[in-house]
């Protein structure tokens, strides 16, 4: 695959489209969502360390081999290959340009139902968080310091809780009600934003980049 892109952020008819192939492309019955996308997406782009498109695309397209169905066209998979990698770039965009402005896609979508929009928060949370596994060992000192009593830990807990609660992967995610649920939504932007600026210092340690 070519993982190489110089065009700019998505429109929101190839948003659409984006969302159109990953459901519709013959794609393993693991391939990501738009939701889950998002979320995994953030993660990557928040983080302490770059993580290759090489690496996590296979994630994305539910092969972690980095093969597809002969089945699938070429200009299929290069059009979605494509359209992620310039999704990647609207979320990194935001992020550089002024991180305030960050919403997850679930906060700017219409659901049919809540039920829908739950699994769609979840969808989103359980994939930010798979996006922290690519790079746990560097990501360990948030995740350490969330557990601790003092009011630095505490800090550090408010930056992850929302999003590890939503995810399912905590002990007190299943007694949450739908209510605790909306509330722990409306948390995720900023939450999300805190921690991309408390890893800036460390990804121009790693990188020497912004």
């Amino acid at each position: 695959m070519n993982f190489e892109t110089n065009q700019g952020p998505l429109s929101e008819e190839e948003l659409l489209e984006l969302e159109e192939l990953l459901v519709s492309a013959g794609l393993p019955s693991g391939a990501m969502t738009l939701d889950a996308l998002d979320g995994f997406l953030t993660s990557l782009a928040i983080g302490p360390v770059r993580v290759g498109a090489e690496e996590w695309m296979p994630v994305v397209l539910g092969n972690e081999k980095n093969t597809l169905s002969d089945d699938l066209p070429e200009a299929t998979v290069q059009r979605l290959v494509s359209l992620v990698l310039r999704y990647e770039n609207t979320i990194a965009v935001i992020f550089r340009d002024d991180p305030d402005t960050f919403r997850p896609l679930f906060e700017l979508s219409a659901y049919a139902c809540a039920e829908d929009e739950e699994s769609a928060v979840q969808a989103w949370s359980h994939a930010f968080m798979n996006g922290i596994e690519m790079r746990y060992d560097e990501w360990a000192p948030l995740i350490e310091m969330a557990e601790l009593t003092d009011e630095e830990g505490e800090r550090s807990a408010m930056l992850l809780g929302p999003v590890l609660l939503l995810s399912g992967r905590d002990s007190r995610s299943p007694g949450l009600t739908s209510e605790q649920r909306e509330q722990l939504g409306m948390m995720v932007a900023e939450s999300i934003s805190d921690i991309y600026r408390f890893w800036l210092p460390f990804r121009d340690l790693f990188t020497g980049e912004p």
